[in-house]
């Protein structure tokens, strides 16, 4: 049996081997060719749509869900076991998806599934707060759509924290003359983006870009949290906390640079001379601050603090 074995799997092999297009078989006075087998290529197909569904629903392992296609009528249908994401929500939560853009509705129902309930009256509050200008409002939703939640329902990340974020760059914007924050309504809501100045004309910067790297209020690894510059810890203390966003545009430390001082002297972004600080525009200098009041070297003692 264990022979018949070895002879079947050699057979196997050898045949496997075989893939050139012709097969040789070379006997003592004789030679017979036999063609491999070739196969038509499938005539095209044309799909026809008979019926379409748009389905959005929240599934766990236990749950199961069905599209059902009607032999009869071509239509499709849906059933399952599971919660409508959206009417799951209080009213209070409802109101607050409801009053961000649209375009934004679906990744908020999702988050304040996320968003515990001690938390989620935080960010409700603030989206409903009518006092904030309404042109705030799609930077505030995107990042309680997008930031992590554990960061949304960290003791540290306060509501104010992401209304000051928002307000400090469209402060930044209406005074410097190199970038403007512009604010579009289309049919889903309100987008912003920024439109920067530079020697060769405008540049809107990508709308995706904006929001992921401009707005969020975590540029790396820190915490979304305002920082008590003396101990160097998260406080919710705004009077003696500073945010990084408003921290390093008007610090103020005796013998270095003020960030802002240096920027509103720029009309420009870019003039696009490599390797040069000075009149260089907004990158020139930043560059420029950041040599000045930065330390590039190491020392064990050193903190390396992200914020």
């Amino acid at each position: 049996m264990r022979n018949s074995y070895l002879r079947t799997a050699i057979v196997f092999l050898f045949v496997a081997m075989l893939s050139s297009s012709m097969i040789q078989f070379t006997g003592g006075s004789h030679e017979t060719i036999v063609p491999a087998p070739t196969r038509d290529d499938p005539e095209p197909v044309e799909w026809v749509e008979t019926s379409s569904l748009n389905w959005s629903t929240y599934m766990n392992s236990t749950w199961e869900a069905v599209i059902d296609h009607s032999m009869m009528n071509g239509s499709l249908s849906s059933s399952s076991s599971y919660f409508d994401p959206y009417f799951h929500h209080n009213s209070t939560v409802r109101n607050a998806i409801d009053s961000a853009p649209q375009w934004l509705n679906d990744t908020l129902t999702w988050k304040f599934h996320d968003i515990n309930s001690f938390n989620s009256w935080k960010y409700t509050s603030l989206l409903l707060d009518d006092s904030i200008d309404p042109k705030y409002i799609d930077e505030i939703a995107f990042i309680i759509a997008y930031l992590n939640s554990d960061y949304l329902n960290s003791y540290w990340t306060i509501p104010q924290l992401l209304l000051d974020n928002v307000q400090m760059m469209y402060h930044v914007s209406s005074e410097v003359a190199y970038a403007d924050i512009v604010d579009t309504i289309l049919s889903d809501g309100r987008h912003s983006t920024v439109v920067y100045k530079t020697p060769t004309g405008d540049i809107t910067l990508p709308e995706e870009i904006y929001y992921w790297y401009l707005v969020m209020p975590r540029s790396e690894l820190e915490q979304a949290a305002y920082i008590n510059t003396t101990d160097f810890i998260e406080t919710i203390d705004t009077q003696e906390g500073h945010f990084w966003r408003e921290f390093l545009y008007t610090a103020n430390d005796t013998g270095f640079p003020v960030l802002r001082d240096l920027l509103l002297n720029q009309t420009t972004l870019w003039n696009g001379t490599r390797n040069q600080v000075q009149g260089n525009g907004a990158v020139g200098a930043v560059t420029d601050w950041e040599s000045r009041v930065m330390e590039f070297r190491f020392e064990e003692t050193m903190r390396r603090d992200h914020q």
